[in-house]
């Protein structure tokens, strides 16, 4: 633009000096390049010619600061009429390019604090409009108390002396018995720590540099959500199978709020289907269904076009109303229920944005005041809150979450140059007395804790940990987490009350309950009569979820979390019953179990009495159950086997057709149809459509040299047994 811009300054120039020679006595006056002014001295030219190119150099410097403003029109503007002059229009959008090149040039040489506070303005003009446009005007908003919720009794809370602080597997066996039969506990460290353990998470973590990205959760969308998915997988399959279509990974939208599908089919089929949709009356009452409140006519005619594009085919096609019938019955047996994938994107959790810890904090406060209006809040009112925009859905709600944010990258907001004793949950998965030490690899969010960033509101579904492990959640700072337990002796009533409610989905999915969490109403499990529990975690304050336990809950406000795995013996019982539970869905553990048995028994790590008999215990049970699977091989008619030589990690391989992993022996073949692929016994004959005398037993213990271990293990405890009395 610029040089456009000297290239037609000097063309008009160029017209003055011919117009002058025109008019001039007939001979060639001369004239200043710049601006055609005749002079008949030269001295006088000269002079002149230098101090108008010392003006438009002054004027280009300027110009790259400042842009030129465009001349008004004097004559009367009609309604809609750009009225400035063509080459103005021309000049301004190549102008706006320039500038837009420029900035973007700007940004990009900044420093990284000026990178944060560059890229949250983008955020606040795109992904934070969006928000802001779910949200009803700022108000002083009052829940009543929900009388049920206080019904609900409080999980156990344990108080530990320094003594017993000072090793916390033999704390966490200690408190087991009675913390155990709630699911979850709280444990408050005592105050007469040494020195060295106190610590500021503000001096650890740089607030400005830890930087993250976040998971949207529209609240207000959590209900039904289950029947959604079910409505959404039907709606997809006809759109690929009739239309050759697929259906967009991203909710429509009226302005800035996402359209359920599922609940505007739903509402304009309650109200007698399209046909009698004969004004924009009706689809206001269905805007209204939907959240969508004060609409335009053109955010209702937008609704219409939304509903003609998605789902009037569908509804034509009679496939519409059956996908309803099957997800309508599901929606009304357990009210509050919400479902998401697990770690997936998905209609009801999708991308957020990039924050680092100050800005979202400040995101955090503004929603918490714009949503309540004032600063005095109780966990009772927030828990209201939230189950009442859940079941009710009556006002949009988004926020943000900051999940699953792996140490590693992010950084832990533990110390590095103080353990902590073995409270610091960086230290805490491979501390003494954990089976984690026998793992010959680090697992991300098993051993390597995850860092979880929370604002009010944000929700963590109900769900059990992964191979039924404990785990261990610290609140660094911030406002609580509220938390929802239910034991693992009423996990099975917990299960058959989901499968009531989602039978086709079950049918579907067998493998349901770990592809999905789901988030019931802990009144409505009480009603039930499930045993559920609650707490509430304040800053500096521990909570441990028990094995098999399901649990979930929400953050009253904004918080920084951070949450780790770990196994002690007494969990290997539950290790097992989870592997052949995999299995029967065809789910992968995290970490070969029968490899962390028989490694951690021939360690020589010194350890309790109790624990050596619990993994004995437990080895032969894996040897009993390699004996009856290889003999069942060999009726079968199986008669070939091979030692297996492989330390390399991953010394397991996972079963091609269950998941389950094979440590011990597995089934290969050298066909074609078996190329790189292995069973375990239990699907050896189902790995490829050879006879069974082809494949080939891989071993990498005999069945004698498994009771070899048994009895020389079974020595050993008897004479430490001996040494002991």
């Amino acid at each position: 633009w610029k040089a456009k811009k000297e290239e037609e300054e000097e063309e008009e120039a160029e017209s003055v000096r011919d117009r002058l020679r025109r008019e001039g006595s007939g001979r060639d006056v001369p004239a200043c390049p710049m601006c055609g002014r005749q002079f008949h001295l030269l001295s006088t030219l000269q002079e002149h010619a230098d101090e108008c190119a010392g003006r438009q150099e002054a004027n280009k410097k300027k110009m790259k600061k400042q842009p030129v403003p465009l001349r008004k029109s004097k004559r009367k503007r009609e309604v809609g009429e750009d009225v400035r002059p063509r080459k103005r229009r021309a000049a301004k959008k190549e102008w706006a390019e320039e500038w837009d090149m420029l900035s973007d040039r700007e940004s990009d040489e900044r420093d990284e604090s000026d990178e944060s506070d560059v890229g949250e303005a983008r955020y606040e003009r795109g992904v934070d409009a969006e928000e802001k446009a779910a949200q009803p005007a700022s108000r002083a908003r009052s829940y009543p108390l929900k009388e049920e919720l206080l019904e609900i009794p409080f999980a156990p809370t344990f108080r530990p002396t320094p003594e017993e602080w000072e090793n916390p597997y033999q704390y966490i066996n200690a408190i087991r018995a009675e913390a155990q039969k709630a699911g979850i506990c709280k444990i408050i460290p005592p105050t007469a720590l040494s020195s060295t353990e106190h610590y500021s998470f503000d001096d650890v973590v740089d607030e400005n540099k830890f930087r993250f990205e976040t998971k949207r959760q529209y609240i207000h969308l959590l209900l039904r959500r289950g029947s959604c998915q079910s409505f959404l997988k039907c709606l997809a399959e006809f759109r690929k199978e009739e239309l050759g279509l697929p259906l967009p990974t991203e909710l429509p939208m009226i302005g800035r709020t996402p359209v359920n599908l599922y609940v505007l089919y739903r509402a304009v089929n309650e109200r007698g289907g399209l046909s009698q949709f004969h004004n924009l009356t009706v689809w206001r009452e269905v805007a209204a269904v939907l959240g969508l409140s004060h609409c335009s006519e053109r955010d209702l005619q937008e609704l219409s076009n939304i509903y003609a594009d998605f789902l009037s085919t569908f509804a034509a096609s009679g496939r519409g109303d059956a996908a309803l019938k099957m997800c309508g019955d599901q929606a009304d047996t357990v009210p509050g229920l919400s479902q998401d994938s697990n770690g997936e994107k998905d209609w009801g959790f999708g991308e957020g944005g990039k924050h680092n810890l100050r800005r979202f904090r400040e995101r955090a406060d503004r929603f918490f005041h714009h949503w309540f209006g004032r600063e005095q809040v109780t966990l009772e009112e927030i828990e209201s809150a939230f189950w009442d925009i859940v079941e009710t859905g009556s006002e949009p709600c988004v926020v943000e979450y900051g999940s699953d944010l792996d140490v590693v990258q992010h950084g832990s907001g533990f110390p590095k140059d103080i353990a902590l004793s073995g409270w610091n949950l960086t230290h805490l998965p491979t501390y003494n007395g954990s089976l984690f030490q026998h793992l010959r690899s680090h697992i991300a969010g098993v051993t390597i804790p995850m860092m979880y960033v929370g604002m009010v509101f944000s929700s963590f579904c109900w769900h059990t940990e992964d191979n039924h492990l404990f785990s261990i959640n610290y609140n660094h700072k911030g406002a609580a987490k509220l938390w929802y337990g239910v034991p693992g002796h009423e996990s099975l009533k917990f299960e058959e009350l989901m499968r009531a409610a989602l039978p086709t989905l079950f049918s579907n999915e067998p493998d349901l309950l770990h592809k999905l969490v789901t988030m019931f109403s802990p009144i409505e499990l009480h009603k039930k009569g499930i045993h559920v529990v609650r707490s509430y975690q304040h800053e500096g304050e521990y909570v441990i979820t028990f094995p098999r336990a399901y649990h979930g809950g929400l953050n009253a406000g904004f918080n920084v979390a951070e949450a780790v795995n770990f196994a002690t013996e007494d969990w290997l019982g539950y290790g097992a019953e989870c592997v052949k539970m995999y299995a029967q869905v065809k789910r992968a553990s995290v970490f070969s179990f029968p490899e962390l048995v028989y490694d951690a028994l021939r360690s020589s790590a010194l350890r309790s009495v109790h624990a050596d008999r619990l993994l004995l215990k437990m080895f032969k049970v894996l040897r009993e159950h390699e004996g009856e699977e290889r003999d069942q091989l060999v009726k079968q008619g199986l008669r070939k086997c091979a030692r297996w030589h492989t330390d390399t990690l991953p010394r397991s391989l996972p079963c091609s057709v269950c998941e389950a992993e094979c440590f011990f022996s597995t089934v290969v073949c050298d066909c074609a149809e078996a190329r790189g692929r292995n069973a375990c016994l239990r699907h050896g004959v189902q790995l490829c459509s050879c006879e069974t005398l082809r494949k080939v037993l891989w071993m990498r213990l005999t069945l004698k040299q498994m009771d070899e271990i048994i009895e020389r293990h079974s020595e050993k405890q008897k004479r430490k047994a001996l040494i002991m009395v």
